[in-house]
């Protein structure tokens, strides 16, 4: 069984035509407290790119990791994270 985990960097992310709630959702992740709270290191709102990506090893197979610039509420609607679940072998 194949196993990949896509992790979520809001500092990437810039998808003008998002609708209003996930451009206003991205500018709050973005700001000053979102940097402190995760000590200026990639995040994806709800959880560090870190802690997403931290399956353990050793593993069979081992785990295929890809960081996609999206935030926690739009890997299955924003551009960027359809692209990322298209290129995942399921």
């Amino acid at each position: 069984m194949r196993y990949t985990v896509l992790a979520g960097d809001i500092r990437g992310y810039d998808e003008a035509a998002d609708p209003l709630m996930a451009r206003l959702t991205a500018k709050l992740g973005k700001g000053p407290l979102f940097d402190a709270l995760y000590r200026d290191a990639g995040h994806d709102i709800a959880v560090s790119t870190a802690s997403i990506a931290g399956v353990p090893e050793p593993r069979d197979p081992i785990a295929s990791r890809q960081v996609v610039a999206c935030h926690h509420l739009n890997y299955f609607v924003s551009e960027v994270g359809l692209r990322a679940l298209n290129g995942v072998e399921w």
